[in-house]
């Protein structure tokens, strides 16, 4: 019932414009809904409002360009990513789930 999702998290995000705790479950129900461009325009707004860093918020954002067709944007905040990964902790997930969405399957399993 992601239109459900889509209502409820607008309505918070409203309420609470300078939080960015939805937005990640709101990029996520505009993917799924097909609104790709909404879903990357929530993900960097979250980003901007929060922390610029956040690997979470940063890994939704390359999912949300693979999904949509925009591999190089994707490619290049995997990478960041997978340097961060080298000198800090970054969910391996956060990894796994941009390479599913490229359609690498193998290293998303790896990852996993």
């Amino acid at each position: 019932q992601y239109d459900q999702l889509l209502k409820h998290c607008l309505l918070w995000s409203q309420a609470q414009p300078h939080r960015p705790a939805p937005w990640g479950w709101l990029g996520m129900a505009y993917l799924q809904e097909g609104q790709h461009e909404a879903s990357i325009s929530i993900c960097k707004k979250a980003l901007s409002v929060g922390n610029a860093d956040d690997p979470g918020h940063n890994a939704l954002l390359a999912y949300a360009y693979a999904v949509s067709g925009k591999r190089d944007e994707a490619r290049k905040i995997l990478r960041q990513l997978t340097q961060r990964s080298q000198a800090g902790y970054v969910r391996a997930y956060y990894l796994g789930m941009v390479y599913a969405a490229l359609g690498e399957k193998d290293k998303a399993f790896e990852q996993l």
